[in-house]
């Protein structure tokens, strides 16, 4: 009775003209109650459900009605995004996301499929999320069922040429729904030609993300990609443009950091958890870990970063490192003597 009581309540949210067809969900699920259910997605077999649910003609809403039948009996539709940021975050609000989205802006994607044959360690060690693309999503379902997963919404126009700040739109919310992921993410160019372009996508993307109760991060970066003008480095800059994200409607910002004290400007402005990007070219992880404490002790919530774990000798020695900073508050030293440990297994 309280997943059918589920299925009414979501067939009056989806303000269907009856309610016959959350009824005839319920029968199938009831019927066929030996399919393997998933419980760290919130899914039934989704394929083989798909297909039963097509003589309802329900396929479009899938995605969405599968998640709103996990743990939300009487407790309104709100709950449903604060579920998802919940994949992404761990008890303490913080996260350490491993972005693996690289394919859709760069060349230079070395380590990535590599790091994704060992996320179980990295799990063990703290990792939180991953921010994806749609062929990973598909490809690597398995490896990503204990981890929260964000999937990349734009795409680059021009691959070859990583400075350019210019991307299309790819992915919809919808999509991400169907996908069973937890969130998505688009970025903005502040400063930039296109900006209107980048910020219309975010807008769009952030309105859609409301409607399916999906966290939505917008990743703001001044100018361009990287640091290509004074201006797009300066506390004032950076924390304009975090708003601007916020504005547009964002759960979440990504962006980065100078290193500044006056780096908690940025944080106040976004008024949304900051989780923060690469940092600096240093090829040295302790001061890296010297710059995730930083952010940490300015306000941020975690970080989302690439390659400074898929390039690393030891990838799974840099997440525990971060482990100790972000989620065990300890200090640089400490973080870095958990790195070196782990490299030297990588060695020995």
């Amino acid at each position: 009775m309280v997943r059918q009581q589920v299925l009414v309540n979501y067939g009056i949210y989806k303000n269907y003209e009856t309610l016959t067809k959350a009824i005839d969900i319920y029968k199938i699920l009831n019927y066929y109650k030996s399919i393997k259910q998933n419980r760290n997605k919130g899914f039934v077999c989704r394929e083989s459900l798909m297909k039963l649910l097509s003589n309802v003609n329900l396929t479009g809403f899938v995605g969405d009605f599968l998640y709103f039948t996990k743990e939300n009996s009487g407790r309104g539709v709100g709950m449903l995004k604060e579920r998802r940021m919940s994949k992404l975050f761990s008890e303490n609000g913080k996260s350490i996301t491993l972005a693996l989205d690289g394919y859709y802006f760069s060349t230079k994607t070395s380590g990535v499929d590599k790091t994704i044959s060992i996320l179980p360690e990295l799990i063990q060690n703290g990792l939180n999320a991953v921010i994806v693309t749609y062929g990973m999503a598909k490809m690597y379902e398995q490896s990503f069922l204990d981890l929260g997963v964000i999937v990349r919404a734009d795409l680059s126009t021009n691959i070859f040429e990583n400075t350019v700040p210019y991307t299309t739109e790819l992915l919809s919310v919808e999509d991400t729904v169907r996908l069973a992921a937890d969130g998505l993410v688009s970025m903005t160019f502040p400063g930039a030609e296109n900006e209107a372009n980048s910020h219309k996508i975010a807008w769009k993307i952030a309105k859609d993300s409301d409607y399916w109760n999906v966290p939505f991060m917008c990743e703001t970066l001044p100018y361009s990609y990287h640091i290509t003008v004074p201006e797009s480095h300066q506390v004032e800059t950076l924390a304009s443009a975090a708003r601007i994200g916020t504005e547009l409607g964002a759960d979440i910002i990504k962006t980065r950091l100078t290193g500044h004290p006056r780096d908690r400007e940025i944080i106040e402005s976004a008024k949304k958890p900051v989780l923060v990007l690469g940092g600096s070219e240093t090829t040295e992880i302790y001061n890296y870990f010297q710059y995730a404490k930083h952010c940490m002790n300015v306000g941020a919530k975690g970080v989302a970063v690439g390659r400074k774990i898929t390039l690393d000798p030891s990838p799974v020695g840099v997440v525990a490192g971060l482990n100790t900073i972000i989620h065990k508050n300890g200090t640089v030293d400490e973080a870095y003597e958990v790195y070196q440990s782990f490299t030297e297994k990588v060695v020995t």
